[in-house]
């Protein structure tokens, strides 16, 4: 990873999205595929905030390198929304964020079950542990 990249950690929303897949990669769509799994809730004007701010902060980053002209593409293509960014939002991301938020969900799920399971395991543990110990009908201790 470039000291560049470095740098960006914590000013880009999708920074992992940015960082990891190659530049001639980037797409729109890809970026809201991403946010939505990082936060299922985002309506469409705030995504689109989002990645006008990721662009302007990766536009600072890479001016006069080759990654600029895709930067330079993005931004241009944010602001003349197509009919395939249209189509995206109204049957795709809807669909993405039902997916998500059902994972977030079940992942809950699944951590407040384990964590049950564990205070259970725990309580018995103690139980065990605090029994006074008993005498069998010979006087022997158990």
């Amino acid at each position: 990873m470039t000291s560049r990249w470095k740098s960006l950690k914590g000013k880009l929303v999708c920074y992992s999205y940015w960082s990891s897949t190659s530049f001639s990669e980037w797409s729109l769509i890809n970026f809201y595929r991403i946010l939505v799994t990082i936060d299922p809730t985002k309506p469409r004007i705030e995504a689109i905030q989002l990645l006008e701010d990721d662009l302007k902060v990766l536009g600072a980053a890479f001016v006069d390198s080759k990654e600029s002209k895709v930067i330079i593409g993005l931004r241009t293509a944010l602001r003349n929304q197509n009919d395939a960014l249209d189509h995206f939002w109204h049957t795709s991301y809807p669909e993405l964020q039902k997916n998500a938020i059902d994972y977030i969900t079940n992942v809950d799920k699944v951590e407040a079950g384990l964590e049950e399971e564990a205070v259970e395991r725990s309580q018995s543990k103690k139980r065990m542990n605090t029994q006074p110990e008993t005498k069998d009908h010979q006087g022997e201790m158990k």
